[in-house]
């Protein structure tokens, strides 16, 4: 029971880092995808383009991760497996490291931290979008 409990706490850990490596790779190729958007001269393709970029990212960020699961999922797993263990200073013990993982790796500042290059990137292009859209819509 122990044992199990453990794990998933470990896979809570370890799903937040993968999702938090698998964004920041993806997240260059969407920079390097964002800037050959840019070579193209049709607006109709560069909105495809754009578009395109930014599907093919979402999909291979999440198609990286090993665990399908929610963040929150998988912690009411480790939760779930803490409630059950019969000693209670080993309780407290998983509570305490479950709580300091949501604590420190959940946080606003920790996702960015984390997250930075894909923060750089997506804002890259977003702000290419906008600067794009700008002229042609909102004269």
């Amino acid at each position: 029971m122990t044992n199990k409990a453990f794990k998933k706490i470990y896979e809570f850990h370890e799903n937040i880092e993968n999702y938090r490596r698998s964004l920041n790779l993806e997240a260059i190729w969407l920079f390097v995808a964002t800037l050959g958007c840019w070579s193209v001269n049709s607006d109709i393709i560069r909105v495809f383009s754009l578009s395109i970029t930014f599907f093919l990212f979402s999909f291979q960020a999440y198609h990286r991760l090993p665990n399908k699961k929610s963040f929150e999922k998988i912690r009411m797993e480790a939760q779930r497996e803490i409630n059950a263990l019969p000693n209670p200073e080993i309780k407290d013990q998983y509570q305490k490291e479950l709580d300091e993982i949501v604590s420190t790796k959940l946080s606003t500042s920790s996702a960015i931290a984390g997250s930075s290059i894909f923060f750089l990137c997506f804002s890259f292009w977003f702000l290419s979008v906008i600067y794009w859209a700008m002229p042609k819509f909102w004269h």
